[in-house]
């Protein structure tokens, strides 16, 4: 089980690779649809790693955006209160999402920390620290 669950659509591949080395290069685990096994339910696996996860990015893009799986996805990690989004290539999340800010990553190059990168790793942490925090509080 991972801590942070990457939704984005599949036609977005190349895109979020840097995405996940970023957050694996800060020493976080990644779980994203890559890691689903041939044999494996791909819905079932989805839904034990969302559910383990502390953290949801949705990675909206032009491709993501009319996809409903990552709607699906974004909303699980917003009704948890775990969502962190960022924007490549359009100006604004999908409507149902508008409301949570999303932090603009287009034209990142993959490698610089630009103060967009370095916010969105600090929302990442902040979700994933509280998410844990809640869970423990629970135990």
């Amino acid at each position: 089980m991972a801590e942070i669950f990457i939704s984005y659509a599949q036609a977005d591949q190349e895109l979020v690779r840097p995405i996940v080395a970023l957050l694996e290069g800060q020493g976080w685990s990644v779980w994203w649809d890559t890691r689903i096994v041939g044999g494996e339910r791909w819905d079932a696996v989805i839904e034990r790693e969302i559910t383990a996860a502390h953290c949801v990015v949705a990675v909206w893009t032009p491709q993501s955006i009319s996809r409903e799986w990552v709607h699906i996805e974004a909303h699980h990690g917003r009704e948890r209160d775990i969502l962190v989004p960022i924007l490549i290539g359009v100006e604004r999340p999908p409507l149902a999402f508008s409301l949570v800010q999303a932090r603009q990553l287009t034209g990142w190059d993959g490698a610089s920390k630009t103060p967009e990168v370095v916010g969105f790793l600090t929302d990442v942490q902040h979700r994933a620290i509280a998410d844990f925090t809640r869970q423990t509080q629970r135990v």
